[in-house]
């Protein structure tokens, strides 16, 4: 089917984010363990483990997307204890460091924002729908001029809830002016982006942008699955 009305998500969508993670605190982690006495491979891949550990957890992970830089703050600590490293404010300042650079870091992924015109052009309402707080949400959006692209903008931190919450997807229904059936929503997490949209009955596009295939129990079975949001033609 070909949607009258889209919804996308932003981060790992239309901006390049989690890529830029992997890299930078494998960098801070070469730059600070010969101080802390630590091989750089063992604190890289530590904080990799208190990564995972932390977003992955039911309860942390939500109140981390609100609370980015004491999130990292949090991870750094995990994986500073995992290590018996007694140093808190060098793992503050890592924390800090990555917080700040990553922001700095974040691009757009090829095609995407001329993809945004494109659909603005054909006369597609569009609604951006992202979770995280509004301070980091708001600049990413201000930096890369989107706001010019969007009908409606809903952000996890301004509205007091996030995805998957079925509120969502169906305020951004209405503030397009849009049924279910005729909307996708179009975004890089299985369970937040694709299983909540479709449990209102919004087609799912999944947005695989590692190029890694669904894992072998998802959570949720995507409408369509895409590498990028450039590739996607309406009505195709």
């Amino acid at each position: 089917m070909t949607p009258r009305v889209l919804l996308l998500d932003l981060d790992d969508t239309i901006l390049s984010y989690s890529g830029v993670a992997d890299e930078l605190w494998h960098e801070l982690a070469a730059e600070h363990a010969p101080a802390l006495g630590v091989g750089a491979d063992a604190l890289a891949n530590q904080l990799d483990t208190s990564r995972n550990w932390y977003w992955t957890h039911p309860v942390l992970s939500d109140e981390g997307r609100l609370d980015m830089r004491g999130a990292r703050r949090r991870i750094v600590q995990h994986a500073f204890e995992a290590l018996a490293l007694t140093a808190p404010a060098v793992g503050q300042q890592i924390a800090d460091r990555f917080t700040d650079t990553r922001e700095a870091r974040v691009e757009a992924f090829p095609g995407a924002v001329d993809k945004l015109a494109q659909w603005r052009a054909a006369g597609v309402p569009l609604a951006l729908c992202t979770n995280g707080h509004p301070d980091f949400q708001r600049a990413k959006i201000e930096r890369f001029d989107l706001e010019q692209y969007f009908a409606a903008i809903f952000v996890e931190g301004e509205l007091g809830f996030g995805k998957p919450d079925p509120r969502v997807f169906r305020g951004a229904l209405e503030a397009l002016g849009a049924q279910a059936e005729e909307a996708w929503m179009i975004g890089d997490n299985l369970y937040r982006d694709v299983h909540g949209a479709q449990e209102v009955g919004i087609h799912g596009v999944w947005v695989d942008h590692r190029g890694r295939g669904l894992p072998d129990d998802p959570i949720a079975t995507p409408d369509r699955i895409v590498t990028a949001i450039a590739e996607i033609e309406l009505g195709a």
